[in-house]
């Protein structure tokens, strides 16, 4: 398995996200307004969202980057839910016979998440906004090793919790920036403790 190629087309797909998610909301931002009320309450319709947000770690011991396109429903104002997919390439350090040696892998697959967002007016009215955040995922992932291990599949899953904030960048998107914690996870993965950074756009 080629891995600086699977490296490279993470970043690939990270940058024609955040491209084409740039390109809609603008075209979103040229739209003309509804004649509806300001002040009227979201139709059903208008309670779903969708978005996307590539995530990175950088250490000596690892660098962890993954492109998870997401879809929610806003249950109340402020507190919402929804479904992620996601792509993930990971590589580490271990100790194999006193010496040390890289892993690395790539995984796919999804989870459920949850999000609160602190109800604060004056942000709130400004498009901006802190959040809460926390997720459980599964993903299925390969792993292969420099040393003479033989390349291995596993299954991972996790419970992360975090923080975020939002910016808006357009009157219809928002941009966020979220640091999440693993507070759980299955035996036998490689992930550490390092918090994952994320960063997102919402429409």
């Amino acid at each position: 398995m080629n891995f600086p190629l699977i490296k490279q087309t993470v970043l690939i797909v990270a940058m024609l996200l955040l491209q084409a998610v740039g390109a809609w909301a603008q075209s979103e931002k040229d739209k003309p307004s509804s004649n509806s009320s300001p002040d009227a309450p979201p139709s059903f319709a208008q309670r779903f969202f969708y978005g996307g947000h590539i995530g990175m770690v950088f250490t000596d011991e690892q660098t962890r980057l993954s492109v998870t396109p997401m879809a929610g429903f806003r249950i109340t104002p402020d507190w919402s839910a929804g479904l992620q997919l996601e792509i993930e390439y990971y590589a580490y350090d271990y100790s194999l016979n006193n010496q040390t040696a890289t892993a690395k892998s790539y995984g796919i697959g999804g989870g459920l998440f949850t999000r609160y967002e602190a109800p604060v007016p004056f942000l709130q009215q400004s498009g901006s906004g802190i959040y809460a955040h926390a997720e459980y995922d599964y993903m299925r992932y390969s792993r292969c090793y420099n040393g003479n291990q033989p390349n291995s599949y596993d299954n991972r899953h996790a419970l992360q919790a975090g923080v975020g904030i939002y910016i808006p960048i357009s009157p219809r998107s928002r941009m966020s920036f979220t640091a999440l914690w693993e507070l759980w996870h299955s035996d036998g993965t490689p992930y550490s403790w390092t918090p994952v950074v994320r960063v997102g756009i919402v429409f």
